[in-house]
């Protein structure tokens, strides 16, 4: 839960998880309470609006009037009135995006608990209208400093609504999982933590890039999980969700994984180039930095690192900070 609170930019809170009674839910179910609960606590505030433009003819003027269409469009029709006037209205592409959400998690929702706080939240949008979860995702809205604390409800909503989801079944009972490449989020998590702790102090941070060619004619093209640069020091992170084995040579690391480490630090001319795993009981050192390869003919070294994703994303950034030799937080 921490790290897809970390990769989706959702704060993540510890009593948060210990409410959601995570060790008796599957993972959908938890990401469905967190987002019901902080939806709640939201609309019960009252729903965004906004002031829509809209154009009709009525039979009493509302707002202001449109000569143009009243004397060309309706000039046979004095009884009518082309009126042009703003409404102050919760029928906005934000509020449609967080409906849609709602009503396609109702339909995988388990627990009755969930169930009842999503009936709940419905209740206050009988302005609303719904419409299909792609109308919803292409709608447009602009989150200023007015309505910013919804922006973290329309970021998990759209990742409802664009996640792939799969068919369990266990015995008789029909169910839905949700399904996450954790090499994906664990490059992601990275990076939020690379992030954190560099861009403070004035760091460049990329993820998948910068673009470069291993070769003079631009063949081979290249493009790290997380690059990091200050100055002329570079850094480059390549994060491997595998398990790392002590007993075995070069801890089990894959060959191809070294030979790509080794272009990066040519390429990318990189002080440090490290190779980042998650950290498990079977090694014994703590987290952190676990050997240093240097490679033959050069000045450039393999780091070989791990960290545990166990811990607190807070209390992983001295270990970030450690590999890219960054100064310690004051």
């Amino acid at each position: 839960m921490r790290m897809i609170g970390t990769a989706w930019d959702v704060p993540v809170h510890d009593g948060e998880l210990t409410d959601l009674d995570y060790q008796n839910s599957d993972l959908l179910e938890l990401l469905i309470r967190l987002f019901a609960q902080r939806l709640q606590a939201q609309v019960r505030a009252g729903l965004s609006r906004f002031y829509c433009r809209h154009e009709d003819d009525l039979s009493r003027l509302r707002g202001k009037m449109d000569l143009t269409r009243q004397f060309t469009k309706l000039a046979a029709s004095p009884q009518k009135l082309a009126c042009r006037y703003d409404e102050f209205t919760a029928d906005t592409s934000l509020n449609r995006l967080l409906l849609c959400a709602v009503i396609f998690l109702q339909r995988r929702s388990v627990r009755a608990g969930t169930q009842r706080l999503l009936n709940e939240i419905l209740a206050h949008f009988s302005e609303v209208q719904l419409v299909s979860a792609c109308e919803a995702l292409a709608g447009k809205f602009v989150l200023d400093r007015v309505n910013q604390q919804w922006s973290v409800l329309a970021r998990l909503a759209r990742q409802f609504l664009l996640s792939e989801y799969q068919t369990a079944h266990g015995s008789n009972r029909e169910g839905i999982a949700l399904l996450f490449d954790m090499n994906v989020l664990f490059e992601y998590y990275v990076a939020a933590l690379v992030g954190k702790a560099c861009l403070p102090l004035g760091y460049e941070v990329n993820t998948q890039g910068p673009n470069a060619c291993l070769t003079s004619d631009n063949g081979f093209r290249m493009k790290p999980d997380v690059h990091v640069k200050h100055g002329a020091d570079v850094f480059v992170l390549d994060t491997k969700w595998k398990k790392l084995d002590p007993g075995k040579p070069n801890f089990g690391v894959d060959e191809k994984d070294a030979y790509q480490m080794h272009a990066y630090a040519h390429v990318y001319k990189s002080c440090a180039t490290i190779l980042l795993y998650p950290h498990h009981s079977g090694i014994r050192a703590l987290p952190g930095k676990q050997c240093c390869w240097q490679f033959k003919s050069s000045d450039y070294s393999l780091i070989l690192a791990t960290i545990d994703v166990t811990k607190h994303p807070d209390e992983l950034l001295n270990t970030v900070r450690d590999l890219l030799r960054l100064p310690a937080a004051q």
